[in-house]
């Protein structure tokens, strides 16, 4: 009890105003299994800006799983004991077992309604008639969530800082976590940094992009091959289920995911384990799922494209990340990783220099193609403008292709080399590129890479695939098949393509 008590004067005594972020933990002060006192679990968050995050709404003997991965798990203590729900004015805790009845506060009540403060100061739970347990709001300082990821999210604005304290909360639990937001915001940098921070750091993390495989090898990609599953299948293999064991698995684009997919990840979800394609023995996992997509799921389910009972089971601990045109403050720091990024691995000295005008037109300009956009920006401006001075008319003409008010989309994604015969000028004669008005040859990126010590083979071949294929879709006005020939592939290529790049 003195510890309850300096528990709560230490909560009385915070400066609040200092505080933006709140855990509310659930913390075992009493259990017939001793080895159990202290095991905590995180039912939830509280931010002033979002409101309560739950992440457990119920509770009972067998789940949710405490940090200590195991449930409460005592025999009188229900299989639903008790539910936890948001009101007005802060949460509300209610028995829901008339045989094995959960109580609250030292009134023993079975239903109480709980503001802010009174969470803050804690109350006590006593479930069946073996297990205490003590609920409080536990502040989180932004020191305490932000600084593990301030090199890997960056940015200044309050919208990173949102999401740097949000990834940080869902690393201290096994919950599973939904990244929500456009192509490009950093749902993949978000999904590491989760699995980096989490008691799971010490297992893999593994990726399986949804989009980019097709509908037939998902199944295979996800659960692995037992021999002779099919014609070729000489010997097993594991998916990547299996090859995340005690670590994370991100499945990005997890809205194209095939409907038949989406009830085995359910039923993988419910009781933990798989079974090899092929195999009717059973795997048992300890898996964390992250999940992330660009596409509104509320509105796939309400078109049959979406299972709702999935979304229900992925969409415990959702996470905004917000567009870059959402946070023009943060542009010079993203500007200025990059480049960093850039000269320090290729130990190049060729860095461009952005003065402040065109800082300001960057800070101006919407980024649809976000985080990845500025990357992209930054690479050019390294090849046209090395060891230059870059004025915002340079930005606008040959960074961003700007004329006007009004940004081209299909321009702006321009690649490298749509300009580079207007570019001469601009490049000390010792610091010129090959240019012609024609498409690079072979030899053209011989010598280009000669002065750049290296190149990111698989990024450089990826962005060029995707400025030739907008430009053959905007030319046949998004006929496929058009778009097909003037590219020289099979159509079904050529839409397989789209799918894999987002396009």
């Amino acid at each position: 009890m003195q510890a309850v008590a300096k528990t709560r004067q230490a909560l009385r005594s915070l400066d609040v105003t200092a505080i933006e972020s709140w855990d509310l933990r659930l913390t075992v002060v009493f259990h017939p299994d001793i080895e159990r006192l202290g095991a905590s679990l995180s039912l939830g968050t509280w931010t002033g800006d979002h409101g309560f995050l739950l992440s457990a709404t119920v509770m009972g003997r067998h789940s949710p799983l405490l940090d200590d991965g195991k449930p409460l798990f005592e025999a009188h203590v229900s299989r639903r004991a008790l539910g936890i729900s948001k009101h007005s004015s802060g949460l509300r805790f209610n028995n829901l077992s008339d045989t094995s009845p959960t109580r609250l506060g030292p009134d023993d009540a079975p239903s109480m309604s709980l503001t802010l403060d009174e969470l803050k100061q804690g109350i006590g739970l006593r479930f069946g008639h073996g297990v205490v347990g003590f609920v409080r709001l536990i502040p989180l300082r932004e020191t305490d969530v932000d600084s593990p990821l301030s090199h890997e999210f960056l940015g200044v604005s309050d919208q990173a800082k949102q999401v740097r304290r949000l990834v940080a909360m869902a690393a201290r639990s096994d919950l599973p976590v939904l990244l929500l937001g456009d192509t490009g915001v950093g749902k993949d940098v978000a999904a590491n940094a989760i699995h980096r921070l989490s008691k799971r750091s010490g297992g893999s993390f593994e990726r399986l992009n949804m989009a980019s495989i097709p509908d037939s090898l998902a199944e295979a990609e996800l659960f692995g091959t037992s021999k002779g599953a099919f014609t070729g299948a000489i010997k097993s293999s594991t998916g990547k289920f299996e090859q995340a064991q005690k670590g994370t698995l991100f499945l990005d684009e997890i809205g194209d995911m095939p409907a038949d997919l989406q009830t085995k990840l359910l039923r993988v979800l419910e009781n933990s384990v798989i079974s090899r394609v092929g195999s009717n023995s059973e795997i048992k996992l300890d898996v964390r799922i992250v999940c992330a997509t660009h596409k509104d799921l509320n509105e796939m389910v309400a078109s049959n494209k979406f299972r709702e009972d999935l979304l229900f089971r992925l969409n415990v601990f959702p996470i905004d990340v917000p567009n870059l045109s959402q946070r023009h403050e943060d542009i010079p720091e993203i500007i200025e990783h990059f480049i960093e990024k850039k000269c320090s691995k290729t130990g190049s000295s060729s860095r461009p220099i952005f003065d402040e005008k065109a800082l300001n037109v960057l800070q101006n300009y919407d980024w649809p193609g976000n985080i990845r956009e500025v990357r992209n920006i930054v690479e050019r401006a390294m090849v046209f403008f090395p060891k230059t001075k870059i004025s915002d008319d340079d930005v606008k003409k040959y960074l961003l292709r700007i004329d006007s008010d009004v940004v081209i989309r299909a321009e702006e994604q321009d690649a490298i080399w749509s300009e580079l015969d207007q570019l001469g000028k601009h490049i000390p004669s010792s610091e010129k590129t090959v240019v012609d008005t024609d498409p690079p040859s072979p030899q053209d990126f011989s010598k280009w890479f000669e002065r750049n010590n290296s190149v990111d083979l698989r990024s450089l071949l990826r962005d060029i695939e995707i400025v030739l294929i907008e430009a053959a879709m905007s030319r046949n006005g998004g006929n496929t098949s058009e778009a097909a020939k003037d590219l020289k592939l099979i159509r079904t290529t050529l839409i397989e393509k789209i799918r894999k790049y987002g396009i």
